[in-house]
Formats: structure tokens, C-alpha cells, sequence
């Protein structure tokens, strides 16, 4: 009989683990979600070992907290590059057009190849007109 009550009760430690590792003072953070919840760490990698469908769960749990994280520093850098912030504005061209902002290797003649790093003609112009401005 006590075996029925503790399944019970480990599931209801489970849905609480789900929920706390999606809320706001964890977003995905294992070790702060067990001790929220006040359960160890072991404990959820054995039960996600011996429960499909809590790994599934678990899985999406996950990636709905990293979108959200991707949200919210996506938001973060649109708020960093109206505000000027330079490393914001460098970081955005770099990723997002890295044809033309991004660092360029150079192979050198003799048989070797070196790595080079320039700076490309679009980036030396838009920081000289960010530095006149400034």
C-alpha cells in the first residue's frame, strides 16, 4: 500500500519539478528548480532515466525555457543597439551579415596557411563615421 502513495508523491514532485524549471527564478536551471521543489538532483536524473514519458516532458520544458531565453536576449540587443551600445552593434553585424562585417582569413604564399584577421572596408567605414560622430 505504501508503495501507491510514494508513486503518487513522486509524481506530484515531478509535475512541481516541470513547473518550476519553466518559472522565471529558474528558466532551465536544474540544480535551482530541485532545490525549489526539494529534491535531488540524483533523484530527477534517476526518475527521467526510468520515466519516458517525464524525459519527453522534461525535453520540452527545456526548449520552451531556451526560446524564451532567446526571446528575451533578443529583445535585450534590439534595446542595446538603439541605445548605441557599440559591442551590441558590432556583435548584430557580425552575426547577421558576415559577408561584408565579418573577420576575413588570408592564405600567405609560401605553402602555408596562416590566419589572418582584417577588418572588412564596410566595417572600417561605418566605425569612422560612428567615431567622427561621437
Amino acid at each position: 500500500m505504501s508503495d501507491k502513495s510514494d508513486t503518487i508523491k513522486k509524481d506530484k514532485r515531478k509535475q512541481m519539478f516541470l513547473l518550476e524549471l519553466i518559472n522565471n527564478n529558474c528558466l532551465g536551471n536544474v540544480a535551482v528548480a530541485a532545490k525549489r521543489v526539494g529534491v535531488a538532483r540524483q533523484m530527477l536524473y534517476r526518475w527521467r532515466k526510468e520515466d519516458i514519458k517525464f524525459a519527453t516532458i522534461w525535453d520540452q520544458t527545456k526548449k520552451e525555457v531556451d526560446e524564451l531565453l532567446i526571446e528575451k536576449a533578443e529583445s535585450a540587443l534590439i534595446g542595446a543597439i538603439d541605445a548605441g551600445n557599440i559591442t551590441a552593434i558590432i556583435f548584430t553585424l557580425k552575426t547577421r551579415s558576415p559577408e561584408r562585417w565579418g573577420d576575413r582569413q588570408k592564405k600567405i604564399e609560401n605553402g602555408r596557411i596562416e590566419d589572418v584577421y582584417e577588418v572588412s572596408p564596410e566595417f572600417s567605414k561605418a566605425m569612422g563615421r560612428f567615431l567622427a560622430k561621437a
